[in-house]
């Protein structure tokens, strides 16, 4: 009898990367589709592709950055480049569920490379699933369950997860290292020393809008979000490799047994 959680597994690939465009085409024709996060690194936003696809509406969301940021100029202008027009824009703290409550959910959400940022990824998780009413795409950085560098091997269980915050010196070592040969920099750890988390004694630094979440890294393996993902109600349709340094992305469709209210 087939397991519970093998149900929709298969291996998880890191030798190939691709990208969510394929499953963005395939499911959004005639929805409503939202990015969460996408503003960071414009070029890599999801909305041009779900318009340009045949989404009913579509809206970038982002978690910190004000309206006047200088990001929102370089989303409009990449939107005229593609053509798409009557784009939404909803600047939303979506680790404050009250703000949560006031948006609309859609049909489709996409949000990537924000849940290891988020000092509570438990209440990001709740609240993004008040957002999504069926499909979810979920893509963040991830570890592989045996780390290696210079500096050392570090193993994790089979469904595991590190924070940034807390490691030995000899678990930051191996990992500041790991990163440091993949030429990535994360805040508090290859970068300028440790980082001080007492200093952020500001609620506000922890779970609410217009502040850095650089510093907060959550090392989670992709079987954790796997898990992570059934647990908050979500049938994995499909996930892929969508980065070679370490990114992977879920393709989710909510269950309709459970019953989330506002």
């Amino acid at each position: 009898m087939m397991k519970e959680e093998d149900k929709y597994s298969k291996e998880f690939d890191f030798s190939t990367p691709s990208t969510v465009i394929d499953w963005i085409q395939q499911i959004v024709p005639g929805k409503t589709f939202a990015d969460l996060g996408g503003l960071w690194s414009t070029v890599n936003e999801r909305v041009s592709v779900a318009a340009l696809a045949g989404a009913s509406e579509y809206t970038m969301m982002d978690n910190i950055r004000p309206e006047n940021s200088n990001l929102w100029q370089a989303f409009d202008d990449r939107m005229a480049e593609f053509g798409v027009a009557d784009v939404k824009k909803k600047v939303i703290n979506v680790m404050d569920f009250e703000a949560v409550k006031t948006v609309n959910p859609v049909d489709v959400l996409h949000c990537n490379g924000v849940i290891y940022h988020m000092p509570d990824f438990f209440k990001f998780m709740f609240n993004i699933s008040k957002l999504t009413r069926e499909y979810l795409i979920l893509g963040s950085a991830v570890v592989p369950n045996e780390i290696k560098s210079a500096a050392g091997t570090l193993l994790l269980p089979a469904s595991g997860l590190l924070p940034q915050i807390g490691l030995s010196y000899v678990q930051r070592e191996i990992i500041k290292q790991y990163f440091s040969e993949r030429e990535l920099t994360l805040v508090g750890l290859n970068d300028n020393g440790r980082h001080s988390y007492y200093n952020l004694q500001d609620e506000n630094l922890f779970y609410n809008t217009a502040v850095t979440f650089a510093p907060w890294w959550w090392f989670f393996t992709p079987k954790y979000l796997y898990n992570l993902l059934i647990d908050f109600g979500y049938e994995i349709i499909d996930h892929k490799n969508i980065w070679i340094k370490g990114g992977y992305a879920f393709l989710c469709k909510k269950n309709k047994t459970l019953k989330i209210k506002h």
